[in-house]
């Protein structure tokens, strides 16, 4: 025998004053909004342009001097163990003076040209592709009418923030980083050196 009991109606929930926020979804819908394709668009594009400038005004700078630093590291190595390695260092020395240094000047000059060639042609390549970005980007604005400034705005705020990224990663992470294996490089001189007993 169960009990009956009576049913009593819940209360309305009271209406809150809260609303939920709504947010302007356009920019997110990339290939259906004609704000977010250009939001793509512009940052595709001003990245672009970034990474090849960046790259040519200071991580080639950067990456330089961390080759330099890292062989003359080696160098310096080698040139260690040699001296405490017993040999007879006056024998050294003459080997060493009976070594000409030879002429890279050529060398430097098709380095460099070659450079210049591959420069050359990163700044057409972008210019051409920034050209016809840009191109379609004012287009999409002419026909469906939004304003580009705070597109324009993040984009150059996110390139902004990139680039103190970079340039703190390269300074504290890249220049620290042993990127050339030493004893690798010490092993394959000296076994060079090792094949003149056989000549």
């Amino acid at each position: 025998m169960s009990d009956n009991v009576p049913y009593e109606k819940l209360p309305e929930p009271a209406e809150t004053c809260i609303k939920t926020p709504t947010f302007n979804t356009n920019h997110y819908k990339v290939f259906t909004s004609a704000h977010g394709f250009s939001n793509l668009l512009l940052g595709v594009t001003l990245f672009s342009i970034f990474l090849i400038v960046f790259y040519f005004t200071y991580t080639a700078q950067i990456e330089g001097e961390i080759v330099k630093e890292q062989v003359k590291t080696t160098i310096d190595e080698l040139a260690f163990n040699i001296k405490n390695s017993g040999i007879d260092m006056s024998q050294a020395k003459q080997f060493v003076n009976n070594i000409s240094t030879p002429d890279m000047s050529e060398a430097d000059k098709d380095v460099e040209k070659k450079n210049k060639e591959l420069l050359t042609m990163c700044i057409w390549i972008m210019g051409i592709f920034a050209m016809i970005t840009f191109g379609i980007i004012i287009l999409i604005k002419f026909f469906f009418s939004f304003s580009l400034i705070p597109i324009i705005l993040i984009n150059l705020l996110l390139v902004g923030a990139v680039a103190g990224i970079e340039i703190l990663f390269l300074n504290v992470i890249v220049k620290n980083y042993r990127s050339l294996d030493s004893n690798f490089v010490k092993k394959t001189i000296v076994d060079e050196i090792l094949k003149f007993k056989d000549m």
